[in-house]
């Protein structure tokens, strides 16, 4: 007879075991509670509050690679917002001690006033790994620091300490942060920080950004391997760039020029003023971005002009683009933002002069840019006088060549019958045409007009291609429309609608 196997009842468990079961949260490994916490996206003083868990989770939150100041709530006192700077000094001190191989720190303050409280101090040696963001906030630099595998700092709505500008340079050498590679600064205060000069000495990074850094007169680049700069609205006086393998410059409202070689520019981005006003006494607006152009002119493929500001017609004197920007037969992509000043009828009139600098364009964006005003709202009523344009068109006579054109983009568009004429005297010389996207901005037109004006503009300017309507993120405010055909097709139609009268 078969035996049967003896059963063991499962132990009784112990005092030990039941306090064990009752703190199930110290029994989870450090891997899966370092994982629960970054999938509950807290912030600091949320993250500092597990603590109280278990002693397991005691000063857990130092390892996680991302530490968040965001979502504080609103500072009713001085004391409060004291308070808070102790936090962050204390949470930055603390974090010094602990090891990762990537962090990233995000703070900010953007309810405390910056010119009353009390300092943010960086922390010494490897408190800030990986990633730091600074925003809104008074900050004190350390004296001496090294910062080893911080490799993306980003300084955003800062203003630094009195006295502490010196301090700015060494921060961001290669010396304190030997392995950064990227930078971003943006609404940076140097005005009390003691100096007006900053050089920059970084020779791993890769990506700079700079946007309205005030209180700087001399920036000095010396990076041998940055290959992105971008420079936005830095009223400094003089500009020094040694970046040898700089691909992608953007460089825009910037007075300073920029004397240096840079050989290896490929995608250029800079702003534009199409003529001078009656009341601007400033012939040179331009300067420093057509003296780019001349020192890029051999090496640009892409162009992005933006803006391009185009004052209103009875403003405009004389013309600061034509004659004046070298030609550019090596650019095959060009992208324009043209912010109309005063009105939307000197679409052609911006666009033409600058048009006449490329001959060997194979794609063309055109992005109109216009705020909308009570007396610009397009209706039933005055539909005649919004589109019918009376005004001499004198982008007639420029001589655009497209004749390598195979893709257009016109964006926000209004509607309006200088725009349909400009629009059809731009592609027609576009013989390789391939494809042609036209978008309209219904704040200027009422919406039972829509569909039928709409269908106009479209087929009086390629009547024979076939157009769709696209997907797009905001249909509400903008419908965008798409023409795709062969190219032998759109030659036909832009041939055949050459000569039409509007």
């Amino acid at each position: 007879m078969k035996k049967e196997a003896k059963q063991t009842p499962p132990p009784s468990p112990t005092a030990d075991q039941d306090g064990a079961g009752d703190d199930r949260l110290s029994a989870l490994d450090d891997d899966l509670c370092e994982l629960i916490l970054r999938l509950a996206h807290l912030n600091v003083r949320e993250l500092v509050r597990t603590s109280v868990l278990s002693k397991r989770w005691r000063g857990l939150w130092k390892r996680l690679p991302v530490l968040d100041f965001f979502g504080w709530p609103e500072f009713k006192s001085a004391g409060e917002v004291q308070q808070y700077i102790a936090i962050v000094n204390d949470v930055l001190e603390q974090r010094a001690g602990a090891t990762s191989e990537s962090s990233t720190m995000y703070w900010s303050s953007e309810r405390l006033n910056v010119h009353t409280c009390a300092n943010v101090r960086l922390p010494h040696g490897e408190g800030v790994q990986g990633r730091a963001w600074l925003s809104s906030a008074n900050v004190r630099l350390p004296r001496t620091a090294v910062f080893s595998s911080l490799k993306d700092l980003t300084l955003e709505f800062v203003e630094l300490a009195a006295g502490s500008g010196h301090r700015l340079a060494r921060l961001l050498s290669s010396v304190c942060c030997p392995s950064l590679q990227k930078l971003r600064m943006m609404c940076v205060d140097l005005l009390r920080a003691g100096t007006k000069e900053l050089v920059l000495d970084t020779g791993e990074l890769l990506e700079l950004s700079m946007e309205a850094v005030e209180g700087m007169e001399l920036l000095e680049l010396r990076t041998p391997k940055l290959l992105y700069l971008e420079i936005d609205e830095c009223y400094h006086e003089s500009l020094r760039v040694s970046a040898p393998r700089l691909e992608d410059l953007t460089y825009v409202c910037n007075r300073a020029f920029i004397h240096d070689p840079l050989p290896r520019v490929w995608r250029l981005k800079i702003d534009l003023l199409t003529h001078m006003e009656d009341d601007d006494d400033d012939g040179d607006a331009n300067s420093s971005s057509i003296c780019l152009l001349k020192r890029c002119s051999s090496s640009v493929r892409c162009l992005l002009v933006h803006p391009l500001l185009v004052p209103s017609g009875d403003k405009r004197q004389a013309d600061l683009i034509k004659d004046k920007i070298p030609q550019l037969p090596n650019v095959t992509s060009l992208l324009v933002s043209i912010a109309h000043t005063c009105e939307c009828h000197s679409f052609g009139d911006g666009v033409a002069g600058l048009l006449t600098r490329f001959k060997n364009l194979e794609y063309l964006s055109l992005q109109s840019d216009i705020c909308p005003k009570t007396d610009e709202y397009y209706s039933a009523d005055d539909v005649d006088s919004a589109f019918t344009c009376n005004h001499p068109d004198h982008w007639e006579s420029s001589n655009i060549s497209l004749a390598n054109l195979r893709k257009a983009d016109f964006r926000g568009m209004t509607g309006t019958g200088c725009e349909l004429r400009f629009l059809r005297f731009v592609l027609a010389n576009a013989t390789d045409l391939q494809s042609v996207t036209v978008s309209f901005n219904l704040y200027f037109i009422e919406e039972e007009l829509q569909d039928s004006w709409m269908h106009y503009f479209l087929h009086t300017l390629l009547g024979d291609g076939m157009w769709t309507t696209c997907e797009n993120e905001d249909q509400d405010f903008e419908k965008l429309y798409k023409c795709s055909s062969s190219a032998e097709l759109l030659k036909t139609a832009v041939l055949r609608h050459r000569n039409l009268q509007i």
